[in-house]
């Protein structure tokens, strides 16, 4: 997962108290909201991203615009916003990329020198003298972070797979501590999310301790299957993109929709729209939910 660091800087910096006072929120929340927009851009390696992946990044519709108005983004190309701040980080990561890359065509030699070269010893006996390469390590810039998510679930999920593929439940022979209801409720909402977004899911011990922590938090199935609907159908998450736009279904996975950070930005907003559509907060139909919908 990638990480960032937080220095005094971002602490200190007026900009962060403008973009409070324009949202109407506190100092220390716009810096959270902040820290996850750049995480967005760390991910995609840019610090210029689309204006709707800041506000979907914070939770917060407008949250691009205030920070172009405190001087914390600048409009780039059409619909994107070049994000102050994670200028050293981008540079940072790209060129642990190309190092790594460049360390792939040294391995061979470094694996020779650590074999040991051969020297012949007085008497004329041959023997190897191990040599050690000195290898150089740079501080990383992104050490001391905060992560996005920090149940420790999220770090175990792999990246969504391609739209009609399905998820691996892991290494075989394993042995989860989770119960079988835990499983069979797992199952439930991801067939429901699933259903949204085209991925078919195998139910792996990670996802099911996901979905089981926010049900340990007091949310219900139907909740998270709440979540689900809202963000395919009123968002619009699932639909094909029109053409130039995001394809927003890359985000219908579980992580993004059930992450302990990430859900209470999506669930009352599912339940009251589920409430207005419905008539009703008990479960409907799939039919009902898809002719509810009403286009959006």
């Amino acid at each position: 997962m990638t990480r960032i660091n937080v220095d005094s800087k971002m602490r200190t910096d007026p900009r962060f108290h403008v973009a409070a006072a324009l949202l109407g929120r506190s100092v220390h929340e716009v810096r959270d909201r902040v820290l996850d927009v750049w995480f967005a851009c760390a991910d995609h390696r840019s610090e210029t991203i689309p204006a709707r992946w800041v506000d979907i990044a914070a939770g917060l519709d407008g949250f691009g615009e205030a920070l172009v108005k405190a001087d914390l983004a600048k409009h780039a190309e059409p619909d994107h916003l070049r994000i102050a701040g994670v200028e050293e980080r981008i540079r940072y990561l790209k060129d642990l990329a190309a190092k790594a890359k460049a360390g792939g065509s040294r391995s061979g030699e470094v694996r020779a020198s650590k074999r040991g070269k051969r020297t012949v010893r007085a008497g004329g006996s041959v023997g190897f003298d191990s040599v050690e390469a000195n290898a150089s390590h740079e501080r990383n810039p992104l050490s001391l972070a905060l992560s996005l998510s920090p149940d420790p679930a999220l770090s175990q999920i792999p990246p969504n797979p391609p739209l009609g593929g399905s998820r691996s439940p892991g290494k075989r022979g394993a042995k989860p501590d989770i119960a079988p209801e835990a499983f069979k409720q797992a199952a439930t909402v991801l067939e429901t999310l699933g259903g949204y977004s085209g991925v078919r899911y195998t139910v792996s011990p990670v996802h099911a301790r996901l979905i089981a922590s926010r049900l340990a938090e007091g949310l219900t199935v139907l909740d998270l299957r709440k979540v689900a609907w809202y963000c395919a159908r009123v968002l619009q998450w699932g639909e094909p993109p029109e053409p130039g736009k995001t394809d927003m279904r890359r985000f219908l996975r579980p992580e993004t929709l059930y992450g302990p950070q990430t859900i209470a930005r999506y669930l009352d907003a599912a339940r009251s729209e589920y409430r207005a559509r419905f008539k009703t907060d008990a479960d409907v139909s799939k039919e009902e939910e898809d002719n509810g919908s009403g286009g959006a």
